[in-house]
This record gives C-alpha cells, sequence and structure tokens, in this order.
C-alpha cells in the first residue's frame, strides 16, 4: 500500500514538471525564430481617402489629407 500511495505522489510531481520543460522549450523555439519574421514589412492601400490629425480629440487639426487608392506602410500590427 505504501508503495502505491508513494508512486501515485511520484507521477503527481513529475507530471506537471514534464509539462513546464516542454512548454520552456516550445517558448524558446519561438524567441529564436521570431527575429526573421520582423524583417517583414506590411503595407495598406487605403480605400477611401482618410485624414491625419494632429490630436486625437481635436478633429480640427488636421494634417495631411490622403487621398484614396495610395499606399501606407504599417508601422505596428494589432492582431485580432
Amino acid at each position: 500500500m505504501k508503495k502505491i500511495i508513494f508512486f501515485a505522489l511520484f507521477l503527481i510531481g513529475v507530471l506537471p514538471l514534464m509539462a513546464q520543460t516542454k512548454k520552456v522549450d516550445q517558448l524558446q523555439a519561438l524567441e529564436q525564430s521570431q527575429p526573421a519574421s520582423q524583417n517583414v514589412v506590411a503595407t495598406a492601400t487605403l480605400k477611401s481617402a482618410s485624414r491625419l490629425f494632429a490630436t486625437k480629440d481635436d478633429l480640427t487639426s488636421v494634417i495631411l489629407i490622403i487621398p484614396a487608392d495610395s499606399k501606407a506602410v504599417c508601422l505596428q500590427l494589432k492582431m485580432i
């Protein structure tokens, strides 16, 4: 009976440890492969004209009007 309890406690302690090491290896692999994807430049084509404002809340502070069918380089991509 003591052997069964010891074996069960041993498995309860070892299984989470093995899962943790697999996750660490996976994260390290992702970090090593990340710089290759950072060199990609994303561009977008505007379907309609747009305005560039000086401040977010002030709609009277137009800096530039971008015409339709203009190509723009995306500085930050937001994944949905």
